[in-house]
């Protein structure tokens, strides 16, 4: 790899090597001939812990689903690629480009995040399912989730980006400053482990995450670098989830929803057919039944119950109701199936920390019990937003302040729908347990801000006075830097964000490619 200095000029400039800056990186390798690749962290991943939250509901802590270093958070990243849905796009006034602008790079997303499956394969899969839940489908349409191979992705291309001699990586360097320069350039500047650096770009791109990315730009802002954005950290998007209860059904009946393409999972779910334009879309899909409640006799979700601290964060969440008194019956179920537990603590720790292709996160049970499991769309609102604190990080950038705040009437429209998919099940099953539309509500809220899906803060949009970022990522107001975030999403969808970022990294890698 050839060593060009600092203070040298490249011909493109990419701030961020996690997920999606080593694989934008990936698509641009052979067209540009002087790369530079910067991370603020080193091979050696550390947590991020300086975000500070305020409001009255629960938002993870800063070092949840965020890390330092080469890869960044697809070092945790689980696999899941959601193909967000037509009316995402059709049915809101906030998508600046239309939905087949994102569709036609699902396919290339999937295979750069090693998915090696195509959605018309996929789609085809699902269609030969048979139903999982009795409801009616003129509400709730067939949908699925494609389960990768949990991929860091800039492992997954370092040893190409070792043998390309026009790509420079920094490891351990801060970008803090942003310059212009005659021609056009951009001097972009910060702290590395010798000190400041900087070097010369006619283009620049920030893939540093969902809030990293928001809080340079609002410290560029604060030194008047950029130009002010009134919109600029708002409308910050995460998702709803929770459990709506429990239904009882013979459980031949019952399709789990997942099937296999080659190598890869795939998980079948009912998706909410928005009726009204502003209804919010939601997911539901058939899980285990409480994992605190030793009713459902089950040995391997007992056993999971008595060592919970190994159940991983947002399962975890779900235990907070539950109440010790109920051990001695955990520990009744897991000695009266000692052979099926063995059998499943087995195929769960082959399946998900060894095998290459992780197994869906559900445990079949003979249980008649199940659980619906719901994960929904959160609105943009003003009420939702980040901003700079007072402190300043040790590379003198002030620290950001996330303020996450659910919207009322995200919960009414939610609710509602919500009640549709319950009362269809209900009249198909011996239902234990009916939610009513303040209960749908508080379980929502339980769980807070789930997810790590930082969403909408520099969003895309034509008009520069509503938005952050062009329909091309192009920053308003600078000319070639360019955000490639969660945080340009208008909106939050159903579910996570991982497979759509992908596939706008390709579309920008495409764009850049021909306007060279």
């Amino acid at each position: 790899m050839n060593d060009f200095s600092t203070y040298e000029s490249a011909d493109i400039v990419v701030v961020g090597a996690g997920l999606v800056g080593s694989l934008f990186v990936s698509e641009i390798l052979d067209d540009f001939q002087k790369i530079a690749l910067l991370d603020a962290g080193s091979n050696v991943h550390s947590s991020m812990k300086e975000v500070k939250t305020s409001g009255d509901f629960f938002h993870p802590s800063g070092d949840r689903y965020r890390c330092f270093g080469l890869g960044g958070s697809s070092s945790k990243w689980a696999g899941r690629c959601v193909i967000y849905d037509r009316q995402d796009f059709e049915l809101s006034d906030q998508w600046p480009i239309h939905y087949d602008e994102i569709y036609k790079y699902y396919d290339r997303a999937l295979k750069l995040l090693d998915a090696e499956v195509e959605i018309s394969d996929v789609q085809s899969l699902v269609d030969a399912t048979g139903e999982l839940l009795p409801i009616n489908q003129a509400d709730f349409g067939r949908s699925f989730d494609i389960y990768s191979k949990p991929t860091n992705t800039y492992e997954k291309f370092s040893s190409r980006f070792n043998e390309c001699h026009n790509l420079k990586i920094y490891h351990d360097h801060v970008v803090t400053s942003l310059d212009s320069c005659d021609d056009d350039y951009k001097f972009i500047s910060g702290v590395g482990p010798d000190g400041r650096f900087g070097i010369r770009s006619k283009r620049v791109v920030l893939c540093t995450g969902g809030l990293e990315v928001t809080k340079l730009l609002l410290n560029l802002q604060h030194n008047k670098q950029i130009t002010e954005s009134s919109v600029l950290g708002s409308h910050y998007m995460t998702h709803y989830a929770g459990t709506i209860g429990d239904f009882r059904v013979d459980s031949s009946r019952i399709n789990y929803g997942y099937g296999k393409k080659g190598n890869v999972f795939v998980r079948n779910k009912y998706l909410y057919k928005k009726k009204v334009k502003n209804d919010l879309s939601f997911t539901a899909r058939i899980h285990f039944p409480d994992i605190d409640n030793p009713k459902h006799s089950s040995s391997i979700l007992s056993f999971l119950y008595v060592f919970r601290k190994i159940i991983g964060y947002e399962y975890g969440l779900r235990l907070v109701k539950a109440s010790m008194a109920s051990n001695y019956e955990h520990f009744l179920n897991i000695l009266l199936n000692p052979f099926s537990l063995f059998r499943d603590v087995y195929t769960l720790i082959i399946g998900r920390y060894f095998l290459d292709r992780k197994i869906p996160p559900l445990m079949r049970t003979c249980s008649k019990s199940f659980n619906l499991d719901i994960h929904c769309e959160q609105s943009p609102t003003v009420d939702s937003y980040v901003t700079l604190s007072d402190e300043v990080d040790d590379y003198g950038l002030f620290k950001l302040k996330v303020h996450w705040h659910p919207d009322d009437g995200d919960m009414d429209n939610l609710a509602v729908n919500i009640q549709k998919l319950i009362e269809q099940v209900g009249a198909n099953c011996d239902y234990c347990c009916y939610l009513s539309c303040d209960e749908i509500k508080s379980e929502l809220l339980r769980h807070g801000a789930f997810g790590g899906h930082f969403i909408g803060t520099t969003k895309m949009g034509k008009d520069s006075t509503e938005s952050v970022v062009d329909l091309n990522l192009k920053l308003h107001g600078a000319d070639d830097l360019y955000v490639l975030s969660s945080s340009v999403f208008p909106t939050s969808s159903h579910a996570n964000p991982s497979l759509t970022i992908a596939a706008l990294a390709v579309r920008l890698a495409d764009y850049l490619k021909a306007e060279r």
